[in-house]
């Protein structure tokens, strides 16, 4: 298993992967944020990813139906597979705050600056 700031990840992934985790790992880091609870987290998002890309690259190069050798066309199985993995890191990255709009709402809360109407209540007592 290779690791990374003491999270373990998987041996074989696609360099791009590879990239984009230790990137998540580095930002979380920086956060303090990062969790070796985590860790089971940061090794599914790197190998689905890593499937994600591999699957994709081969679905671009052969297309995404294959021919039986009994001239049958089907969904190839790497279009599958792209598609359970992406699937799975959709539900990761939204977790783990990583989506245009995970994010958005993350920062929609942090910025409120006015109180709300039970804090307003509580404040003044009436």
């Amino acid at each position: 298993m290779a690791s990374y700031k003491k999270i373990t990840l998987p041996d074989k992934m696609h360099p791009l992967a590879l990239k984009f985790v230790k990137g998540v790992i580095n930002q979380f880091d920086s956060e303090n944020k990062l969790n070796s609870l985590d860790e089971l987290t940061f090794y599914s998002l790197a190998s689905w990813l890593s499937t994600f890309i591999v699957c994709s690259e081969r679905v671009e190069e052969e297309g995404m139906t294959i021919t039986s050798p009994r001239g049958q066309i089907t969904l190839s199985p790497y279009a599958t597979q792209m598609k359970i993995a992406q699937s799975h890191l959709s539900v990761l990255t939204k977790e783990m705050g990583l989506t245009l709009g995970s994010r958005g709402k993350i920062k929609a809360v942090a910025n409120i600056t006015e109180d709300s109407p039970l804090a307003a209540f509580l404040k003044n007592g009436k």
